[in-house]
């Protein structure tokens, strides 16, 4: 990464072991070391964090820490002048806890100069956290999902001014809120967008509701998204690719895209469906799980050279463990999306969990893994396993190339 302008290598890790396996005794005054070397491997800088527990009376609540993970890519891992103005390196870092009694997790923040000290924290028990979308004249936000024996709800905080910005209960004005939202660019300033947990029926035909607010929390509008008829459960996708205008067709209006979930014709079979349309309107493109293809469990985009989407990619689960990801060309055409390729998986995958990796039979001439936002996260050209420890909790798609043919699967990092 890139230190006031140079090329770095940065290591980060613990300068003690962190546990005795056997008696799961933590390591007392440990530290989290982070190492910046430049190209030609010599070191140039070595800092000590402080990773003291919140909770040192806990035994069993377990802090460990997490360097390198936090969103908005590396920006604010390493940085200089974004969280004062003095000339020294500030690193931004996490602990996570873990209440092995409770089974529990959360994670706090902190910001931490050259000297190891802490000048920055956020000790609210986050639950979950993703970065909104970026917006000209404002600060960057991440919302975080905070939950506690006092309080549950969204947090949506100002990164770089370290500000928290306005408070959403869980239940808000009346309404339960879900985890699906972002922002958006609003006149001058933007606004808010939150699904709630729970919708509409007009003349027997549902609509899932998006709720737009101010800054300071003022209902703005509410965006009715149709369902159809005896929705089971509704969610919509609120990602930044997702939101772009462009990305149906070239008006300035947003095309929502979400997942709704209704009940097989039989059984007590439940599928997934995939639909977009504008606020109020019917949809303009839908894709049922329910059939012989199998239930949609995935969505993502595949981007070109400029990171500009170019196909939508929708993952069916087969039956029998296998799957079918169609792709489909952006934008519209003809009011319709087009099929671009489908590809079954026919190759038989299989998981070490001791081991953290995953296998399959016929050798790969290479494999591609893709995060749900289309990015490369990882690859590797001839080999028959491939090594997730290293890869943060989510959903992937792993995409491999053998000599006959090309297949593609879903695996999920807990």
């Amino acid at each position: 990464m890139k230190i006031k302008g140079e090329d770095k290598i940065i290591v980060s890790y613990y300068e003690l072991p962190f546990m005795d396996n056997e008696t799961f005794e933590r390591t007392p005054n440990n530290h989290l070391i982070v190492d910046i070397y430049n190209p030609n491997l010599s070191l140039d800088k070595s800092v000590s964090l402080d990773i003291s527990s919140a909770f040192p009376d806990e035994p069993y609540t377990v802090p460990m820490a997490k360097f390198g993970t936090f969103h908005f890519g590396h920006q604010y891992d390493i940085s200089d002048t974004i969280f004062n103005n003095d000339p020294q390196l500030e690193f931004f870092y996490s602990l996570e806890y873990y209440d092995m009694l409770q089974d529990k997790t959360w994670t706090y923040h902190y910001v931490g100069d050259e000297n190891g000290n802490r000048i920055k924290s956020y000790e609210k028990s986050v639950l979950s956290s993703q970065p909104l979308n970026s917006i000209n004249g404002s600060d960057n936000q991440v919302a975080f999902v905070v939950g506690s024996e006092e309080e549950n709800g969204i947090e949506m905080f100002n990164i770089e001014s370290w500000t928290p910005g306005f408070y959403f209960p869980a239940s808000y004005n009346g309404d339960a809120l879900s985890d699906a939202l972002n922002r958006i660019p609003h006149g001058n300033s933007y606004s808010y967008l939150i699904g709630l947990a729970t919708g509409i029926t007009e003349e027997e035909t549902s609509y899932g509701l998006i709720h737009q607010y101010s800054p300071n929390g003022e209902l703005e509008k509410a965006i009715k998204l149709n369902i159809s008829k005896e929705p089971y459960m509704f969610y919509p996708l609120l990602n930044s690719e997702y939101l772009n205008p462009k990305l149906i067709n070239n008006d300035d209006d947003i095309e929502f895209s979400y997942i709704h979930k209704h009940k097989g014709m039989k059984g007590n079979t439940l599928y997934n469906q995939y639909s977009i349309a504008k606020a109020s309107q019917n949809p303009i493109f839908e894709l049922s799980g329910y059939g012989k293809e199998g239930d949609i469990s995935g969505s993502g985009f595949i981007f070109d050279a400029n990171w500009k989407p170019i196909k939508l990619g929708i993952v069916h689960e087969v039956m029998n463990g296998s799957m079918v990801t169609k792709f489909f060309n952006l934008p519209l055409n003809n009011g319709q999306l087009s099929v671009q390729e489908v590809q079954k998986d026919q190759l038989n995958f299989y998981y070490n969990h001791s081991q953290q990796t995953i296998g399959w039979k016929d050798r790969a001439l290479q494999y591609e893994i893709y995060d749900m936002s289309g990015r490369i996260v990882k690859s590797r050209v001839h080999t028959s396993e491939v090594s997730i420890s290293v890869l943060s909790k989510g959903v992937y798609i792993i995409k491999i190339r053998t000599d006959k043919g090309q297949y593609s699967h879903k695996f999920i990092v807990r």
